[in-house]
């Protein structure tokens, strides 16, 4: 191998070997139902915004982890909705996740058919300047829906 091709490859992974993992997490709490949502972002790139992410989901009689798409794109964004049977519909322009609080049941889809009159509730997004700039919650009084998706 080339002394230059050598040195690259070892510098890159020397770079990989920095990236930091350490979680960043937001957490919505749901006033109706109790439960509550932990969005969790580890940087999975040493270079560009891209995420593993996931939720923590904590029901009145158990708790569940969901791994959601990798987010290649640093668009962290996640509306969060409540359908009128009470369902929480969690949306990212990637797909959906339905949580149901009194069966205590997570599901993933591609598309959901009664959205509309849906109440949004917030998003986990991020939000500050600079350095001051973090994942969080952040309530409709602040910011409103970006998606719509109870307007459909």
């Amino acid at each position: 191998m080339p002394r230059a091709l050598f040195l690259t490859a070892s510098a890159l992974l020397l770079l990989a070997g920095c990236i930091d993992r350490t979680p960043i997490s937001a957490e919505f709490r749901d006033p109706v139902s109790g439960i509550s949502i932990k969005y969790t972002l580890r940087q999975g790139h040493e270079f560009l915004a891209e995420f593993d992410r996931g939720f923590h989901i904590a029901f009145a009689h158990g708790e569940k982890d969901v791994p959601l798409a990798y987010d290649s794109g640093g668009y962290v964004l996640m509306s969060i909705y409540r359908i009128r049977d009470g369902t929480l519909v969690f949306f990212d322009r990637e797909g959906y996740v339905i949580v149901d609080p009194m069966r205590e049941t997570v599901r993933q889809a591609e598309q959901i058919d009664n959205a509309a009159g849906s109440d949004f509730l917030g998003c986990f997004d991020w939000y500050g300047n600079g350095k001051d700039r973090t994942l969080q919650f952040i309530p409709p009084s602040v910011r409103g829906d970006r998606y719509g998706l109870g307007k459909h």
